[in-house]
């Protein structure tokens, strides 16, 4: 299946397939495919790539540890409900700058060291399994927002470091 129904539709190439292998019910390798850019992020237990018909290149997430300095992405505010939006909203507030739109391809950016967190909401378990190995093969930390693995998918934050994960679940949770 296609993640980034929308972007796909509308012609954008923020969209993607998203491939994961489980054992024993934790993530154990992710791809996300890209096929209009020509770009495959893979990750797996000896870290995360991105391919390409020209290279293959290690996947690296940025240092950022401070909201103040962050680039949060989110694929649209309409997924985090009247419940969430406030939280998400607080946060946004809080980090250099934010942007919607992006889909599964925020989370590729995030691991390529282009961006310091992705925040979502109502994810499905293969929204966000597969890109867990991607993240994590990158350095990136990603949970729930109670800070567990994600598995069931529901509400996310990623974050290129522990330190600014943290900080986004302390806003997130308040």
């Amino acid at each position: 299946p296609i993640d980034g129904t929308r972007a796909f539709m509308t012609g954008s190439p923020l969209w993607g397939t998203l491939i994961g292998l489980t054992r024993r019910s934790q993530p154990l390798f992710g791809l996300l495919a890209q096929p209009v850019l020509g770009e495959v992020f893979f990750g797996g237990p000896n870290g995360s790539w991105l391919i390409t018909a020209e290279s293959r290149v290690r996947l690296k997430r940025r240092h950022c540890t401070t909201l103040a300095s962050a680039v949060l992405a989110s694929t649209h505010p309409d997924m985090f409900g009247t419940e969430h939006i406030a939280a998400f909203n607080a946060l946004a507030a809080r980090c250099l700058l934010h942007r919607f739109g992006g889909d599964c391809y925020n989370y590729g950016m995030l691991a390529a060291g282009f961006i310091d967190l992705v925040v979502e909401g109502q994810l499905k378990p293969f929204d966000i399994v597969p890109l867990i190995p991607i993240l994590e093969g990158a350095g990136c930390v990603v949970t729930d927002w109670q800070g567990q693995k994600p598995l069931g998918g529901g509400y996310v934050v990623a974050a290129a470091t522990p330190e600014l994960h943290a900080a986004a679940l302390a806003v997130l949770t308040r």
